[in-house]
């Protein structure tokens, strides 16, 4: 099961406080009539609390982790839907117009990312030969693609620079495609190729339970899917096909993510430690920085709950305690959820060959250390 500990990315306390102060009002005022009847300029003010201010003090404040600030699209959808649920039909008057304006600016925005992603698509014959040239050094395709695009996308003016944060929210983005649409069969020529440049690999998703998993997502997802679309569509036809392009690209990142899974096993080369866990977050761990790698006693929610880790460590119906914990002598940078940078002191891994794992990583520490 995808191991992304969400509850650890609100903070539950703004978030109650949000609600209070934006949701609650106008449900007494709307749905309740508190104060009596309700008059069609107060759903104007239902609207743009719901829609518009409330995402916005969820983006800024109840996410501790910032993702890309198209998140704001569905949380608006969500306010929307809302405010037309609460709004009593005699008071809706202005609400079909406010619809179709929200929408027309949320499919704007849309189309904007749209629009930055053909462009970086122009760029793609280069960005091909940039990323199998960093697959040389970083295996993997999601860390090669990332660092290409930072390569391939770099401005002379420093002050658009800023916007490759944006860019590795894309990159991942586009590597979702890769996987779902391209990277299909890739899996011998990989392994050969880390074979012919003297690496040894673990994969870790064949002994668990997880594909099982992943079958349940898909099939759950794809239901939803039809039941979201059929249930808005009674209300807006626009908002249901925007709903449903949303949910058809949460299908494909789960489809991704298990082969992206299936393609990044554990590589160990003469510098260091590869690792990727599909595309929730990937790291490269030089031997140098390894103090040590022991048995892990701890199970696993306490390992989601701590801070400045990775769990390589895939779940099945019920969470997977990790087998071991590599621990960093100084934290190193990595990259978690949509690129997003994070420095880590230890990483919690689980992978198929356990025990020749552990030996390997444990004989080079030696080695090392003479």
């Amino acid at each position: 099961m995808i191991q992304v500990n969400y509850f650890q990315m609100i903070s539950w306390k703004a978030l109650t406080i949000a609600l209070l102060l934006f949701v609650l009002p106008n449900f007494l005022l709307m749905k309740v009539e508190l104060i009596g009847t309700v008059e069609p300029v107060m759903a104007i003010g239902t609207v743009l609390d719901l829609a518009i201010l409330l995402p916005l003090v969820c983006y800024f404040f109840v996410l501790r982790r910032k993702p890309t600030f198209f998140i704001i699209i569905p949380l608006s959808l969500v306010g929307l839907l809302t405010a037309n649920w609460f709004v009593p039909d005699y008071a809706d008057q202005y609400l079909n117009m406010i619809n179709k304006y929200v929408i027309i600016i949320e499919v704007s925005l849309i189309l904007l990312e749209l629009a930055i992603m053909i462009f970086i698509l122009k760029r793609i014959p280069l960005l091909k030969r940039v990323t199998a040239q960093k697959q040389q050094t970083y295996y993997h395709f999601l860390r090669s693609f990332i660092e290409a695009s930072q390569r391939v996308f770099t401005f002379r003016f420093k002050k658009l620079n800023q916007y490759q944060n944006f860019l590795r929210v894309l990159s991942t983005d586009l590597s979702v495609f890769y996987y779902v649409f391209f990277s299909w069969g890739k899996k011998k020529q990989e392994r050969l190729q880390c074979l012919h440049q003297n690496t040894l690999t673990f994969t870790y998703h064949k002994n668990g339970e997880y594909l099982g998993v992943f079958i349940m997502l898909v099939h759950a997802l794809t239901i939803e899917i039809i039941a979201v679309h059929l249930m808005v569509m009674q209300y807006s036809h626009a908002a249901a096909w925007v709903l449903t392009a949303l949910d058809i690209y949460a299908l494909l990142f789960i489809i991704a993510d298990y082969q992206a899974i299936r393609l990044s096993p554990v590589i160990l080369d003469k510098k260091g430690i590869h690792i990727q866990k599909g595309l929730r977050f990937h790291a490269f761990i030089p031997y140098e920085r390894i103090d040590q790698i022991i048995e892990n006693n701890k199970d696993a929610k306490s390992v989601n709950k701590e801070k400045g880790t990775f769990n390589l460590t895939l779940g099945g119906l019920e969470a997977v305690n990790p087998k071991y914990k590599l621990i960093l002598d100084q934290p190193i940078q990595a990259y978690s959820l949509f690129g997003i940078r994070k420095f880590i002191d230890a990483v919690y891994i689980t992978v198929d060959e356990n025990q020749k794992f552990y030996s390997e990583v444990n004989e080079i520490l030696l080695k090392n250390q003479a």
